[in-house]
This record gives C-alpha cells, structure tokens and sequence, in this order.
C-alpha cells in the first residue's frame, strides 16, 4: 500500500508540474526541449542528495545493456510524451496512458510477479471504463497518436528500469544516470533547435516551481516501484493521474463532458480499491 501512496502523491505533484509546462509552452514562453530539460532538473539533484545521504552507490556493469537501451528509448519517450501533453486535452493523456497497464500486467507475470484476483480484476475495472470513454467519444482524438505512442514506449522503459532495480542497481543511481544524460541530450537539443537556454528558465518562478514539482514527482513514482509489482504501480499512477488531469481540464482547460468522465472516475477508484487487496 506505500507503494500506491507514493505513486498517488506523484501524480498529483506531476499534474500539477505539467499543467504548468503545457501553458507556457502554448504561449510559446518556452520550448518542448525546454519543457523536457526543466522536467529533469531538480530530479537530478534530488537523487544525488539522496545518494550522498543514503551512502549507497550501487551500480552494477552488467546492467549495460539493459540501462543503455533503456536511457535510448527514454530519449524517444520524453519527446513524444512532451508532444502527447502540448498537443492532446489533458484529461485524454490522462484516460489513454491507462492502456499501458495491462500490457505491463503480462510482463510482470512473465517476471513471475504473483497477481491475485482481485488485482486482475481492478485493472478489468480500470481498462473498461477508459473503453467506454472511447465508446461514447469522451476522448478528443487531437494529438491522440503521440499519446498512444507514449503509452506503448512506457511499457518497454517501465520493465527496463524495473529489471534493473530488481536485479542491478538501486533505484537512486539507476534514476541519477539516466536523468544526467537525458539533461545533457535536451539542453543541446533546446540550445540547437530552440537557440534558447533553459538554465536561464530556472531565474523565474514560475519555472523554478514546474521544475521542482516534475523533480519531486519523478522521485516518489521511482520509489514507488520498490514497494510493488510496476503493473499496480503504473495502474495507480495513470488512475489517480485520470483524476487530477480531469479536474484540472475541466476547470482549467474548460474541457466537456465532465459527468461521463465521473463516472468513469468512479470506476477507477473501484479499480484502484481491488488493486489495493
């Protein structure tokens, strides 16, 4: 149950941190490159603080291969997922990403992971009512191919990051590694393409506090996969983040067709109870 906490804090951190990202970038204020450097920033020294607290540098050679295509897909992953949350309504990135579940639920039994019934059945619930979503065209079909896209690649990053955790390296350099490369890769990349310097982003608040919170969420959802199979923990992330992207699209982003979208919440909390049994 930590395990779910953690990933339910993170959500709510993490919707708030993109919210912020996808407004800025809309008002052309900072650019995707700029947006994925920032959402990595203050992660990087989060985990090295935890590093230097905990003493424990544990790092293995042999989870080259794993981590260094890992870190590659990671690349692939940020950018499509930037364009999945500028270009698609939030509560959609919210309901689709959901799809990643049951894709990891076959990987974690292939690990030998043991899911009971009633989590199988909570994902049943979970993956029903995003169905009934499309079914009653509650999800906007703009910028629904990166989310898709961002969905699947999640899956292959997921049980990357989850084999070496389990067999490898601990969480905090696992995550200390891949964040400094993905920092080096998207400041280059802002720097090239944009000709801006997303360093000089950090001087203002309002990109210091989407910084901050994208660091602190990506710490707690790293944490949370050490305390239960990444199936359940993907399955509380994208269900509790269904909940915070459509609270924030409807009062923020004025997205319809809330009372469906309710219900649907509804049924993602009753997923999320079985999950917890």
């Amino acid at each position: 149950m930590f395990g779910f906490i953690l990933a339910a804090a993170s959500s709510f951190v993490g919707e708030i941190s993109t919210s912020i990202g996808k407004v800025e970038v809309l008002k052309r204020a900072e650019s995707r490159y700029a947006m994925a450097f920032l959402t990595y920033f203050t992660a990087f020294f989060w985990f090295l603080g935890i590093i230097i607290y905990q003493q424990d540098f544990k790092f293995s050679i042999e989870s080259l291969p794993t981590f260094g295509t890992r870190v590659l897909l990671e690349i692939i992953l940020t950018y499509v997922s930037i364009r999945a949350i500028v270009e698609s309504s939030r509560s959609t990135f919210g309901f689709v990403r959901v799809g990643t579940m049951p894709l990891l639920l076959v990987v974690d039994i292939f690990f030998g992971y043991q899911i009971t019934f009633a989590q199988f059945l909570g994902i049943g619930v979970i993956t029903a009512g995003v169905l009934l979503l499309f079914a009653n065209h509650g999800i906007e079909k703009r910028g629904i191919g990166y989310v898709i896209l961002s969905t699947l690649l999640a899956v292959i990053t997921i049980s990357l990051y989850k084999y070496d955790i389990s067999h490898f390296n601990s969480v905090a350099v696992e995550q200390f590694f891949t964040i400094g490369i993905l920092l080096v890769y998207f400041y280059i990349a802002a720097y090239y393409y944009s000709r801006s310097n997303p360093l000089k982003l950090l001087l203002r608040p309002i990109f210091f506090a989407q910084s901050f919170g994208d660091g602190m969420a990506g710490v707690l959802s790293s944490f949370a996969y050490n305390f239960a199979p990444a199936s359940l923990v993907v399955a509380v992330l994208r269900s509790s983040a269904i909940l915070f992207s459509m609270l924030v699209g409807n009062v923020y982003f004025h997205e319809k067709k809330l009372l469906l979208k309710i219900f649907v919440a509804i049924l993602l909390v009753l997923g999320i109870v079985f999950l917890g049994r």
